[in-house]
């Protein structure tokens, strides 16, 4: 049986559109390291969040690491997926990334899967990769989208935040 991390890892190909790039990157394993990254192993892992050695991708805006597919982020989307797994159907995932929710979704079975994404050039960047019918990728401001009257979805994912801190918890509420 597939994992959560089978179905959403990622496969894009590197490339970039202005400022937003898509990268491949390796985590060696450790008695391979260098120090900066041994230290960097040792970071991550003293916050729960252990990168294991392997090779990722990584959605890079300028120098800043937006998200990646490694297994500890793709472990953030679990209870999204759970959710998907019980209710099936229709899904909107407000952020667009390098895709995980949206291929995830797909995998599980989501009849249709609405994206909000407010950057055309990420959605020029990314949305190639995920030409199915049942998905429809919508630029726009997932806090002001106007959406048809009577438009529903069986599951939401809310992923618009760099950082997930009280300073979001107005924008969440709201939405």
């Amino acid at each position: 049986m597939a994992t959560h991390y089978d179905i959403c890892k990622v496969g894009l190909a590197e490339a970039t559109n202005g400022e937003w790039s898509i990268e491949k990157f390796t985590v060696p394993k450790p008695e391979n390291a260098s120090l900066p990254q041994r230290l960097a192993m040792l970071k991550h892992e003293l916050t729960g969040r252990p990168v294991f050695p392997g090779e990722y991708t990584r959605l890079c805006y300028g120098s800043e690491i937006v998200m990646s597919d490694t297994p500890a982020e793709i472990e953030d989307h679990r209870a999204f997926l759970n959710v998907l797994e019980i209710t099936g159907g229709r899904v909107l995932v407000n952020g667009l990334g390098l895709g995980m929710a949206i291929k995830g979704a797909l995998a599980i079975g989501a009849s249709h899967v609405d994206v909000v994404e407010i950057d055309p050039k990420l959605i020029a960047l990314v949305a190639p990769s995920y030409d199915d019918a049942r998905v429809r990728i919508h630029e726009g401001d997932a806090l002001s989208f106007k959406w048809e009257p009577n438009t529903a979805w069986d599951v939401v994912w809310h992923d618009i935040w760099p950082t997930i801190c009280d300073d979001n918890l107005p924008e969440m509420k709201r939405l």
